[in-house]
């Protein structure tokens, strides 16, 4: 047989493999110490592993997982690296997915629900080359490559580990294992969190899925308002329902680095003691860095905000900005009760419809001071009843767009909730 009818018989098992059935440890001896996952894939038949083994000693296939292209043709990519070296013990933990290198120039390894920084053997180096990026082992060799999925040995330990990429929220692979690694084609790229570049990255109106760990998805504040982050231009605002309404400056510097440029807490009050508060606001405002993700398939665009330390304060999906302008009765109670002289702190609110705020009378005279006030507005418009404070003078009122606000009630001393 010859050297191409040997090439040929293996490139026909790894096109047509047969059922992974045994496992690659128990029928492999490699002597050294190396943790081996099952490789899905190609056991050939006990002549052509004869014949590979032949091609492979006189230089007709390269090794699996090794490539001979060197760092001549791309731009040196600076990457963590770790004191381990091959031979050394170390951990055993399996990582999969696929390796990604993010627009901050960080290589990670992606997977739906994952992605971690990879932090590579003592002596490895990487190279950039056409939009991508290989990464060298100690000999030149390529033993890695953006956009293949590949399967690492190793655990998250940072003892000996320096380099760039680690600063950040994204955890850590260690990576413990010598080369040759399983690479294959991935059959797609998970999206991956990246830092944003610039403010208009973080242009939308943005429903919060997770704050401080707890997932809110879906959720409203006890006003009945979304937990919304709103990022227009260069202006950020959070609005928790009525207990946090933050309007700053915002611009966003090298490496993700979130700075508010102004700082203005628009309304403020609510029990401190619910479940929830600040919520939205405060994680805005603590912010110190930001991650995006790019819109994917059914899923929407997402963001991060992350403190100073690396805690995740706080993440979001991109929604439509109704969901921030119609929130109905927390927006309509600030949007009339905030835009005059002095701070008002609005605490409550309840939502109702025009004809129900004209129905409602008070007083010796059993009327409605919206009756007239509102005579031209449709009855079915939204409106919403607000509990407010200048001082110490707490009030009842009734307010609606396009239609100034009407008192029912004022007080010395506190007013609860308006439902």
């Amino acid at each position: 047989m010859s050297s191409q009818q040997l090439k040929d018989l293996f490139e026909a098992g790894l096109a047509s493999p047969a059922p992974d059935t045994v496992d690659v440890d128990a029928a492999i001896a490699t002597g050294r110490r190396r943790r081996r996952v099952r490789v899905g894939g190609t056991l050939l038949a006990s002549a052509a592993v004869v014949a590979v083994a032949a091609l492979l000693v006189t230089g007709v296939l390269p090794l699996r997982g090794t490539d001979p292209t060197g760092p001549a043709d791309g731009v040196p990519l600076a990457i963590p690296a770790s004191q381990w070296k091959d031979g050394d013990a170390g951990m055993t933990a399996l990582a999969q997915g696929v390796l990604v290198l993010r627009t901050d120039g960080c290589l990670v390894l992606a997977s739906d629900s994952l992605e971690m920084v990879v932090v590579w053997p003592s002596g490895f180096t990487a190279v950039a080359r056409d939009g991508g990026a290989d990464v060298l082992g100690t000999d030149g060799a390529v033993v890695a490559r953006a956009g293949e999925q590949i399967s690492l040995g190793g655990g998250e330990s940072r003892v000996g580990v320096s380099g760039p990429c680690l600063g950040g929220p994204t955890p850590i692979f260690t990576v413990n294992d010598a080369p040759p690694y399983d690479r294959n084609v991935a059959t797609a790229t998970p999206a991956t969190w990246t830092p944003a570049r610039s403010v208009d990255d973080l242009q939308g109106t943005w429903l919060a899925t997770e704050l401080g760990g707890v997932d809110v998805a879906g959720a409203v504040d006890h006003t009945g308002s979304p937990l919304v982050v709103v990022v227009e231009g260069g202006s950020l605002r959070a609005r928790d329902g009525l207990c946090n309404d933050i309007e700053e400056g915002i611009r966003v510097e090298e490496g993700g680095r979130v700075v508010l440029t102004s700082q203005s807490m628009t309304a403020g009050g609510c029990d401190r003691q619910r479940p929830g508060w600040p919520a939205a606001g405060v994680a805005a405002y603590e912010a110190r860095s930001a991650e995006v993700r790019a819109a994917g398939g059914d899923q929407p665009r997402q963001l991060r905000l992350v403190a100073e330390d690396g805690t995740m304060l706080g993440e979001y999906v991109e929604v439509a900005p109704s969901t921030w302008s119609d929130s109905a009765a927390g927006s309509l109670c600030l949007d009339a009760l905030t835009s005059g002289p002095g701070l008002l702190d609005v605490t409550h609110a309840r939502p109702t419809t025009v004809a129900a705020v004209r129905e409602r009378t008070v007083g010796p005279g059993d009327t409605s001071p919206a009756a007239q006030r509102w005579a031209d507005l449709d009855g079915a418009a939204p409106a919403a009843w607000c509990t407010s404070r200048v001082g110490s003078t707490w009030s009842t009122t009734a307010v609606a767009k396009g239609a100034a606000p009407v008192v029912f009630m004022t007080a010395g001393t506190p007013l609860g909730d308006p439902g």
